[in-house]
């Protein structure tokens, strides 16, 4: 398992992925991206902060905070990756808008997954990292 964020670069293949759904569950929430076939699963905090200011908030998973607005990043691609800190991970769409995935080091906190692979529904597999392959 990979924890904490340090390099940009790992998160390239996800640039110009299209958020297509939003899903809550008691202990994560699901980012549903091209269609419902790739998932970032966040199971600890993240924040929503748009351009504009209008909207800013942090979603805790597992505390108080459960303010939830996103439809204004619905159906809209990531256009850049930005690791702001080790324990942030901001995704940037194209409205300008930003999503950042706070990590957790205690916790298995997100992870990206396809949601199934295309020639075999059966089989999901993990999301692979440039430091794991070493």
């Amino acid at each position: 398992m990979v924890t904490g964020f340090q390099n940009p670069a790992d998160f390239k293949p996800i640039l110009g992925w299209e958020l297509y759904q939003v899903t809550l569950d008691k202990y994560h929430v699901m980012f549903l991206f091209e269609n419902g076939w790739q998932l970032l699963n966040v199971a600890h905090a993240f924040s929503y902060k748009s351009i504009d200011g209008a909207v800013a908030y942090t979603y805790e998973v597992n505390g108080p905070s459960k303010q939830i607005e996103v439809d204004r990043i619905i159906r809209q691609r990531i256009t850049d990756v930005v690791v702001r800190a080790p324990n942030r991970l901001t995704l940037i769409f194209e409205n300008g808008d930003e999503l950042t995935v706070h990590d957790a080091p205690e916790l298995r906190s997100w992870w990206f997954q396809p949601v199934a692979d295309r020639d075999n529904p059966i089989s999901s597999h993990g999301w692979q990292f440039s430091d794991e392959d070493d």
